[in-house]
């Protein structure tokens, strides 16, 4: 999920997208692909801003899938993604703008659920975050202005669905793009379908990680990548 204007690092990001800043000598978009590769994973990336640079930095073997509609929120590149895969069988997200240790995505990958979401069960949560609340370990609910007293933790950005759980949300996600809701996070068409399907929280308890919305977000990521990561 790699389409987005990043509009809050600007100047950084007005001639480059997010996904290319420099991380130590690498960039976040190289850095998730180094990791993926390893699990042998089909790599699709959705592009908007940036697009061609994005295209012409990366030499590895991924497929392209552009959003012409990149300046609306997240849930537009989400349906564009669905719309291309419309044949897989499951699938996995991944926010570009996420750094976070390997280990926390084999945590997701290979843990035994159809349906997971990464969450953050150690940070001290802010008004910022996507809050997520869970209930008899199922996730319920996932917002920005959900209560810091109920709420379980951070949605890190990265998620995973298959089977059953993978249709309900490209239906899900075709009907809100096409009700007009195209300036909604993602998110929200993970809470219409949290009660037809489990979607289960998988922890990242204290592994390194962060997203990176500001420029005091960027400068965490590279302090961990140099750090914890690499």
């Amino acid at each position: 999920m790699a389409a987005g204007e990043s509009k809050r690092l600007r100047p950084l990001t007005e001639k480059i997208p997010k996904c290319l800043l420099p991380l130590n000598g690498d960039n976040f978009i190289s850095f998730q692909i180094k990791i993926l590769k390893k699990y042998n994973l089909k790599i699709n990336i959705v592009i908007g801003h940036g697009a061609d640079k994005v295209k012409s930095s990366i030499n590895e073997n991924v497929n392209f899938i552009y959003n012409p509609e990149y300046e609306k929120n997240n849930i537009v590149s989400l349906k564009y993604a669905l719309t291309y895969l419309q044949n897989a069988d499951s699938i996995l997200i991944v926010n570009s703008d996420v750094i976070f240790h390997p280990r926390i995505l084999d945590k997701i990958l290979n843990c035994d659920y159809e349906n997971a979401v990464c969450v953050d069960n150690v940070k001290k949560l802010g008004e910022e975050e996507m809050k997520v609340k869970i209930e008899n370990g199922k996730v319920l609910l996932f917002r920005k202005n959900l209560s810091i007293e109920f709420s379980a933790g951070e949605y890190i950005g990265i998620a995973k669905f298959s089977g059953k759980g993978l249709k309900i949300l490209r239906e899900k996600v075709f009907e809100m793009v096409n009700e007009g809701k195209v300036n909604e996070w993602y998110e929200e068409a993970f809470n219409e379908i949290t009660r037809d399907i489990d979607i289960i929280p998988v922890f990242t308890d204290g592994l390194p990680w962060t997203e990176v919305d500001t420029f005091e977000d960027y400068v965490y990521a590279k302090e961990i990548y140099k750090k914890e990561i690499t």
